[in-house]
């Protein structure tokens, strides 16, 4: 069977028999520009990485962008991580689409410089890679960025995807509005920015972009000092720091 192949920054894409489509998307890589082509195979350096099917999209200045599960990601000609289907958060009333720890780009302007954390699937497993920090998994580096420190995935730690439900040792522990990441050991939570945290059930803050605030008369220390509200009120603005209280479980962030 003959394919027809596009080359398009590194990236090999080819349809079975035939191209059905001319209109190639981008999206921005901080300084790179990643094109995508939609239902064709992905291919990077001759290896068959996903099957593009019509699967997820997103706008991002104001083109759509459609996301296949597991292809490379390159970053000035480095390969910064295996990406699984995007995930989103609320930023100043515009939903962005975060994507391991580069600048992201809405409708032309740069409203935020993505440090803390994406996630995605390697090899079965969540591996939440942090901006700036070496990840381990299984005593294996799967991903470098600049700073040193590393984490391993244990057994029932739970790595919580964007927006789904929680579960611990099979049991549902909290449902997750879109948030990046936290952890979730029985009742540690991490809490990201600008959204909706619950946990069995309950509200316990809402966090915009921040460092460390007062909780129903519990301490919360939120990583990457920002401004904390709640209820509309701001209760504190701190240095980034390393642990919290939730709840009267203790945890320690993995700085």
């Amino acid at each position: 069977m003959n394919y027809d192949i596009i080359t398009l920054q590194g990236l090999r894409f080819k349809h079975l028999g035939r191209l059905t489509g001319a209109i190639v998307t981008s999206y921005k890589l901080q300084a790179q520009t990643i094109w995508i082509k939609h239902v064709f195979e992905v291919q990077h350096a001759g290896q068959i990485v996903g099957q593009v099917k019509p699967v997820t999209s997103y706008k991002l200045q104001a083109q759509t962008i459609w996301i296949r599960h597991v292809f490379e990601v390159q970053h000035a000609g480095q390969i910064v991580g295996q990406v699984k289907p995007v995930t989103s958060y609320k930023l100043q009333a515009q939903t962005i689409w975060i994507r391991h720890g580069f600048e992201v780009q809405h409708a032309g302007q740069i409203v935020g410089q993505v440090k803390p954390v994406t996630s995605y699937k390697l090899q079965a497993q969540t591996i939440w890679i942090r901006h700036g920090f070496e990840v381990q998994q299984a005593g294996q580096i799967v991903g470098q960025v600049k700073s040193v420190t590393s984490y391993k995935l244990q057994a029932q730690t739970i790595w919580i995807k964007h927006g789904f439900e929680v579960q611990h040792a099979g049991q549902i522990v909290g449902q997750v509005k879109p948030v990046t990441s936290y952890k979730l050991q029985a009742q540690t939570i991490w809490i990201r920015h600008g959204f909706e945290v619950q946990h069995a059930g309950q509200i316990v803050g809402q966090v915009k972009p921040v460092t460390s605030y007062k909780l129903q008369a519990q301490t919360i220390w939120i990583r990457h000092g920002f401004e904390v509200q709640q209820a509309g009120q701001i209760v504190g603005q701190v240095k980034p720091v390393t642990s919290y209280k939730l709840q009267a479980a203790s945890s320690n962030h993995l700085d």
